[in-house]
């Protein structure tokens, strides 16, 4: 779609869009930098901005613009805009969307400013997206194909892997036929995927690999929930490991750790003590899970490590703290750590742990498990 389809018929859809941009605007208050979206809803938006500047019921207005058509449309309407540097944050952007699903995940790129409106939306400390009806969909993909915005160089290359995930993919075009650039000179690559939800149940995985850090799991977890679907095997790189575990379709989730509170890892150097004062720190806050992460474990282990370079130094001179570690060892909780060489802490320090009963388990290597406990299949 080109952005300048922004100007709608008075129909009834566009009165929706327009009523519900309006209400939008409310959040907007003087004296703030505010993001403008592009599309034929956020347009709306902008509009009522203005007309609020020209009233006096908002002043001291910065807009940045997320498109070279919105950026017209303000500087027309009278609305001062910031430079594309983007030199300060964005309080609150006012964008739509495509696609959305009950869960509100979206569906954006329609309009052709995907690329600049994930930049604005990432610089804004609130984003508010703005649809009507007829934009609420059952399943992403349902509606509207996912746009995916790429540099020309090597086109064809990213085309096929596109393909080979699944898509059927077209370049977009304006309607004389010519191929669609975007404000950043790119193309755009509108790819039907299909219900996109129900991909991953249709392809039954043996494995399925998270590699992302907090919480996504237990967002895909959820949604692999809504569409009846559990996976045979599920690995997460970097999971908060306090919510996951309680969640029961994360039976058998598996996880690298560094350090667990469990034997063999309690009899590491000063890891007892660490354990006990987590334990009471953590049950005090109200932690769901108190018992000891990967990432205490290793904030825990930088203070140990400094520690022992600057008790040996007897010096905070960060050349002669450094050439100590190349040279020696550190007794931490994770066990001996050294820095002479590639893989530093240590060459066999990862283990493979997995939620067994409703607790993480280190399940391998078979030295670092307690109890003998073994890897559980589904």
């Amino acid at each position: 779609m080109n952005p300048s389809a922004a100007s709608l018929p008075n129909d009834r859809q566009s009165k929706l869009k327009q009523e519900a941009a309006e209400y939008a605007v409310q959040f907007v208050q003087s004296g703030m930098v505010v993001g403008l979206g592009t599309g034929s809803t956020a347009i709306f938006a902008t509009r009522r901005i203005a007309e609020l500047l020209r009233e006096g019921t908002l002043k001291n207005i910065v807009g940045f613009a997320t498109s070279t058509f919105i950026w017209e449309q303000a500087r027309h309407l009278g609305i001062p805009l910031m430079e594309q540097a983007m030199p300060s944050k964005i309080d609150v952007t006012i964008d739509g969307a495509d696609e959305v699903d009950p869960n509100l995940n979206l569906i954006k790129g329609g309009g052709g400013a995907l690329f600049r409106e994930k930049i604005v939306a990432q610089a804004s400390e609130r984003e508010i997206i703005v649809v009507d009806d007829s934009k609420l969909s059952p399943c992403l993909g349902t509606k509207h194909s996912l746009p995916v915005e790429m540099s020309p160089f090597g086109w064809r290359s990213q085309l096929r892997f596109l393909e080979l995930l699944g898509g059927r993919a077209a370049i977009r075009q304006n309607a004389d036929g010519t191929q669609y650039v975007t404000d950043s000179g790119n193309m755009i690559l509108d790819c039907d995927f299909g219900p996109i939800a129900n991909r991953v149940k249709d392809a039954k995985p043996d494995f399925v690999w998270v590699g992302a850090i907090g919480l996504d799991g237990n967002l895909l977890l959820d949604a692999m929930k809504k569409i009846d679907y559990e996976p045979p095997q599920h690995f997460y790189l970097y999971p908060a490991p306090g919510p996951l575990v309680s969640l029961p379709e994360a039976k058998n989730a598996l996880s690298v750790t560094i350090f667990e509170d469990q034997p063999p890892f309690t009899s590491n150097f000063g890891a007892a003590e660490f354990v006990k004062l987590y334990r009471e720190r953590a049950t005090k806050a109200g932690f769901a899970d108190p018992s000891v992460e990967t990432q205490a474990a290793a904030s825990y282990t930088a203070w140990q490590i400094l520690e022992a370079g600057v008790t040996a130094t007897k010096s905070l001179d960060d050349k002669a703290i450094g050439a100590w570690l190349k040279a020696n060892r550190v007794d931490t909780i994770q066990g001996k750590l050294r820095f002479n060489g590639p893989f530093n802490y240590g060459d066999d320090l990862i283990c493979i742990k997995q939620v067994q009963n409703g607790h993480w388990v280190v399940v391998w290597p078979r030295e670092s498990t307690a109890g003998g406990a073994k890897l559980l299949v589904s």
